[in-house]
């Protein structure tokens, strides 16, 4: 139960170490370390802190991977509004300003990525050449050739008719496939560059390509795919375009192909009127001088009503054949003029249909032109025909009007009316004649009707400037 005992405070006096005691000594009123008052303190403060500069770091990485991403962001939206801008410019964009059009959009483009150079070239029709479009270059730099030969290219030709994308960030990277491209390329001045094909309709029709003349670039994914998206844009504007060339020009050759149409048409009804006039009807004339000569000489004979009957006959025939050789070609348009012309068709409707028509001729030009006289008789007459077979009117207004600009006619009932809403989409042979003819007179035409309100149709042609 004995054992040495020391005190702490003596053995510090003295300069005595405490390994130097006997073993097993026993040391009393040893003072506590400061990890021993304080360890728990300490090391709940080391945690403490260690635990913020690990939420601090976090807290950096965060930041940093945040502003990366907002940087990201606001570089994708930068772009995708420019992209929108460039796509917009493109809706119903006239033939003449497209190439003004497509050199805005590759300098925004251009500018935007940090490139060099931007071509968009189109492909010959043979196949054999693709003919620079629009380029556009930063100042300074070599501008493309006007036209490339497709068999300087012959291993790129082929990735992009395969739909893929070419790209190379140095020449040296490119295939032993593509060794004749690769000279070709370097001829162009190119130490980096992308292409993507040009395509309507699964047809490739042309090439977007982009470079890089001062040094070599990495192209990664995000740029390949902003590449794309505007070769797209380019491609869908250029196909639409072409769209509306092909359109037009086949527009162009309808309403040539209807203007020759009236005109045979026209061209027709005058030898036939003038056949029926010349020949037909005075042939009948003869016949019916004829029957009456022979109708006096058969004083008694009872065959002399039937003669007087078939000399009538062939003179309301002579009649009828006068008739329609006026409706064919009204040969007093050529001799009195459009205002009588219509007069008189006035006249005829009021007498044949029973029907009131009320003309009112204002003061014209001394020679209406023809192509002008025929356009507006021919209108008048299809309305009148169209009124009577289908208005139930009593009564129709025809004015004829000009100025030192136009010539002005409406043809006006009060009878049934209709729904122009109706029947819009369904227009009958008259009315596209109608409309083809003030169309080819550079006139207007429009038709105001009602349900019971009867019809109006109102006709304006410009005269010629002298």
């Amino acid at each position: 139960m004995n054992r040495y005992t020391f005190d702490h405070r003596q053995l510090r006096r003295w300069g005595i170490r405490e390994r130097d005691l006997p073993e097993g000594s026993q040391v009393l009123f040893r003072e506590p370390s400061i990890w021993q008052q304080y360890g728990a303190y300490l090391a709940t403060g080391v945690t403490a802190i260690g635990l913020q500069m690990l939420l601090i770091a976090a807290l950096l990485v965060n930041r940093t991977r945040r502003l990366h991403a907002e940087s990201a962001l606001a570089d994708r939206l930068r772009f995708e509004t420019l992209l929108s801008e460039v796509s917009s410019r493109f809706v119903h964009v006239s033939p003449d300003r497209l190439a003004s059009r497509i050199e805005d959009a590759l300098n925004r483009v251009l500018e935007h990525l940090g490139l060099d150079r931007g071509v968009v070239f189109e492909l010959s029709r043979d196949g054999s050449h693709l003919r620079a479009l629009v380029s556009v270059v930063r100042a300074g730099k070599t501008p493309p050739p006007a036209e490339i030969s497709v068999d300087s290219l012959p291993w790129v030709w082929a990735q992009l008719n395969r739909g893929n994308i070419f790209k190379f960030s140095t020449l040296s990277l490119l295939p032993e496939a593509a060794a004749r491209d690769r000279q070709f390329l370097a001829q162009l001045g190119l130490k980096a560059g992308m292409a993507a094909v040009l395509n309507a309709q699964g047809i490739p029709f042309g090439m977007v390509a982009f470079g890089q003349l001062t040094c070599e670039r990495d192209w990664d994914d995000t740029i390949v795919r902003r590449l794309k998206l505007v070769g797209e844009v380019l491609a869908n504007a250029l196909a639409q375009a072409r769209a509306d060339e092909a359109l037009a020009t086949s527009r162009n050759h309808a309403q040539q192909l209807a203007g020759r149409v009236l005109t045979a048409q026209e061209d027709e009804r005058r030898r036939l009127a003038r056949e029926m006039h010349d020949d037909v009807s005075q042939r009948l004339a003869a016949a019916a001088i004829e029957a009456g000569n022979v109708e006096q000489q058969l004083a008694t004979d009872p065959a002399r009503g039937l003669l007087s009957h078939l000399r009538e006959g062939l003179i309301a025939l002579s009649d009828d054949v006068h008739r329609i050789s006026r409706r064919l070609h009204p040969s007093i348009l050529d001799d009195l003029g459009l205002t009588d012309a219509i007069r008189s068709e006035c006249d005829r409707i009021s007498n044949e249909e029973k029907i009131a028509v009320d003309f009112h001729g204002g003061q014209l030009l001394e020679h209406v032109p023809k192509d002008l006289a025929l356009c507006l008789y021919r209108v008048a007459q299809e309305t009148l025909r169209n009124a009577v077979k289908h208005s139930r009117t009593e009564r129709i207004a025809v004015t004829l009007n000009a100025d030192a600009e136009f010539l002005y006619l409406e043809v006006r009932d009060f009878g049934c009316g209709f729904d122009p809403d109706a029947v819009r989409g369904q227009p009958g042979l008259g009315l596209a004649s109608m409309e083809e003819r003030v169309r080819l007179a550079d006139g207007a035409l429009a038709i105001h009707s009602a349900p019971g309100k009867g019809t109006s149709v109102s006709v304006t042609v410009p005269l010629p400037p002298e």
